[in-house]
């Protein structure tokens, strides 16, 4: 960690420690939101980030585009929904632990806050803005991509997965929404609101899954003991979906696609689709195991175990269109 970045996690981890006192002393009686006449275009939030437009709108927040004033920057702002008065000490908990998280993380495949306060009661992160697109966005409009831009993706990926495993956390959420390819190809994983300590506080109720229907692991399904290997799950269910351009699992409504976490075996990879080798079915399948002791133990075991076998297949064929073997040529293999 530089100089600057060691001076910047220090600001930050101060003002997220005078955020969790606010939040704690917080009266039950105090005003609430002033809502959404307080964030609009023009607005400047703290005298240093005017607002542009809004970006997206999820379950706990918003997110903003904004200019940062004093950095001379373009920036992010994920706004939560509801004022510190409004919601419960768990609520106000998991927007701190998403600070928490990321602030802990400080790896390249990961998008971190760099700063953070309080705006008409309503708490926010900013952070830096990536150009590019997300995972999600991209695949809708391509169906699948080709292996090699999986295998870059997927590698990434699972450093950052990785690195959030390392801080002693489970993220998950891992999908497609959650993560952004920057203009540089360069994946990044954001929103750490649902993260959960891997040996601390239990952050939900026994029995409740919290996560993305798609991409659950069945533990999480069945609300049993979470660990980082839920987290595997997940990245396989998205490595499998940019292979293939379809989930492992035919289902009708949610019902069904929870019960197929916990009780079917995902059809092979080189089945759903003609255009994926099979060599790739077995790697792709040990993470999709019901049981989380069957699957790899740290992200990085599944992408290196995939980039193997696209060096074997590079070393005699090409993939599509793409010469495998100027493209292995070039590719730095083990700057991880």
């Amino acid at each position: 960690m530089s100089g600057q970045q060691a001076n910047l996690s220090r600001d930050l981890e101060a003002k997220l420690h005078a955020l969790e006192q606010v939040a704690r002393d917080w009266p039950d009686n105090a005003p609430a939101s002033s809502g959404e006449d307080v964030l609009r275009s023009g607005v400047v939030v703290d005298g240093r980030y005017s607002i542009v437009h809004p970006i997206a709108s999820g379950a706990q927040g918003e997110v903003f585009l904004a200019v940062d004033r004093q950095m001379d920057a373009t920036a992010v702002l994920k706004v939560f929904h509801l004022g510190l008065a409004e919601v419960s000490a768990s609520e106000r908990g998991r927007f701190l632990r998403e600070a928490q998280t990321s602030l802990l993380v400080g790896h390249t495949n990961v998008v971190t806050p760099y700063d953070i306060g309080v705006v008409g009661c309503r708490p926010y992160l900013v952070m830096p803005f990536v150009e590019g697109d997300s995972l999600d966005r991209l695949q809708r409009k391509r169906g699948h991509f080709d292996l090699l831009e999986v295998d870059t993706y997927l590698h990434g990926l699972a450093n950052g997965i990785h690195a959030v495993h390392e801080a002693g956390m489970v993220h998950r959420d891992i999908k497609p929404q959650n993560i952004l390819i920057g203009a540089d190809g360069v994946p990044k994983l954001v929103d750490f609101g649902v993260a959960m300590e891997v040996a601390g506080t239990r952050v939900t109720e026994p029995g409740t899954a919290v996560g993305t229907p798609a991409y659950m692991a069945p533990e999480v399904v069945q609300g049993l003991p979470v660990d980082h290997r839920a987290d595997i799950y997940s990245l396989g269910i998205l490595c499998y979906r940019m292979m293939t351009g379809v989930f492992p699992y035919v289902t009708k409504n949610l019902l069904d696609m929870l019960l197929s976490h916990v009780h079917l075996h995902p059809v092979a990879p080189s089945r759903m689709v003609s255009h994926v080798p099979e060599e790739f079915d077995d790697v792709i399948l040990k993470c999709l195991s019901k049981d989380p002791d069957q699957r790899y133990s740290y992200a990085p075991q599944f992408a290196e175990a995939f980039r193997n076998i696209v060096r074997e297949i590079a070393s005699s064929s090409t993939m599509g269109a793409i010469d495998v073997r100027d493209f292995m040529s070039s590719h730095d293999w083990d700057d991880g």
